[in-house]
């Protein structure tokens, strides 16, 4: 897929449904990103769609799950740092690093602002620059193109 303008990367943000528009997106891109908040049922979410993922991968290639990404973690509720470590044991070489619990990442799309516009100092903010460098330097290590 080809946009224009001077963009490094095009994201395709989807629900975390399996309908119409997120079997659409998939065919439209190469590579996946998947948030997975840290609550219970989140498992066995990812592996059903790890398991359509795979499906459409058989015509529509490339296509890959490139990262996994933990967020809502908060290390006060224990059953986040248990399900984190599911996630890890299954998806290791495919984590991110977490995005942290905080409430500033809810108020700010309230506010009509990004997090890195509404509270740039806030651990959302801090987690999210990471979660960018992390792609960026997968990105030149890989030698992907981009737009």
């Amino acid at each position: 897929m080809r946009a224009a303008g001077p963009f490094d990367f095009l994201l395709l943000d989807t629900s975390p449904g399996w309908d119409a528009l997120t079997v659409n997106a998939l065919f439209c891109v190469e590579e996946v990103i998947a948030p997975v908040s840290l609550e219970a049922l989140t498992l066995q979410g990812l592996l059903e769609f790890s398991k359509s993922l795979a499906a459409i991968s058989k015509y529509k290639t490339p296509l890959a799950l490139r990262f996994v990404v933990p967020t809502f973690l908060d290390r006060r509720v224990s059953k986040s740092g248990e399900i984190f470590e599911l996630l890890q044991a299954h998806y290791r070489a495919l984590i991110c690093d977490p995005i942290r619990y905080n409430v500033r990442l809810s108020e700010a799309p309230g506010h009509g602002h990004t997090i890195f516009e509404y509270a740039p100092t806030s651990t959302g903010a801090h987690d999210y620059s990471a979660l960018a460098r992390t792609v960026d330097v997968w990105t030149r290590l890989l030698g992907i193109q981009r737009i």
